[in-house]
């Protein structure tokens, strides 16, 4: 399996990532600005709506050790979730 191509979409207020799979669903890793939890989340190539949202049990395994302070920190981090057998 090749790795995920990320796209950055944090804001203001959130850390953001996106990626999608092979088969076409859109996946979504987000962490609230000065945050301690990221949220995962899915869409299937067929809905408008996001769906499957639940907290990542200990982040720590993707090297989220508290809140980052940069966009390139979160990304890596994305990365690293992205490509685990959890982000997929």
């Amino acid at each position: 399996m090749s790795e995920f191509k990320i796209t950055d979409v944090s804001n203001i207020a959130a850390y953001g990532a996106e990626w999608t799979s092979e088969d076409g669903y859109r996946y979504q890793l987000v962490s609230a600005r000065g945050s301690h939890e990221m949220t995962f989340g899915g869409k299937s190539p067929d809905s408008a709506v996001w769906h499957h949202y639940g907290a990542v049990v200990n982040p720590a395994r993707f090297g989220f050790n508290g809140p980052c302070r940069t966009t390139r920190e979160f990304l890596a981090i994305a990365r690293n979730f992205a490509n685990s057998s959890e982000g997929s």
